[in-house]
């Protein structure tokens, strides 16, 4: 795919962060969405936490079995690695003015802003230790069927 790129454009390169990330982000996304009926069926987000999963087993194998699909798919390539590494220096910056934004017109939203962030951050970790598990699998799977 080619397009014009202005390197000094902001918007341009924010835009390479989320366009390279897109797999990730729809993946996230999804096993978010079917997370959340799977392990918390009915709760509120604000009552989601590991004291409050009620797990409603046929969408805990419906998320496991969408999970480990997706997940192939969801993996970056090198190309969509780098574009989406030019433009993490802006989304960076842009998060971090948001926060002193916060900070500075409602502090009290302060507290939301870092939960938010753990939660992304729980989440980033979550994802990234299904795609290492993929990962495995998959190299066990190819090892199997090259044996066979």
């Amino acid at each position: 795919m080619t397009f014009s790129f202005n390197k000094h454009s902001l918007w341009q390169r924010l835009g390479l962060f989320f366009a390279g990330g897109a797999p990730i982000w729809t993946f996230g996304a999804v096993v978010l969405v079917i997370g959340k009926r799977a392990f918390w069926p009915g709760q509120p987000l604000a009552l989601v936490g590991l004291g409050t999963m009620m797990p409603a087993w046929p969408w805990v194998g419906a998320w496991l079995l969408l999970t480990l699909l997706l997940s192939f798919g969801a993996s970056l390539s090198s190309a969509d690695l780098r574009t989406m590494m030019r433009g993490l220096p802006v989304f960076a910056v842009l998060l971090l003015a948001a926060a002193g934004l916060v900070r500075l017109v409602a502090p009290a939203g302060l507290l939301t802003w870092v939960s938010l962030n753990v939660l992304a951050g729980w989440v980033a970790g979550l994802l990234v230790l299904v795609a290492l598990g993929m990962n495995v699998l998959s190299h066990l799977v190819w090892r199997w069927s090259s044996q066979i």
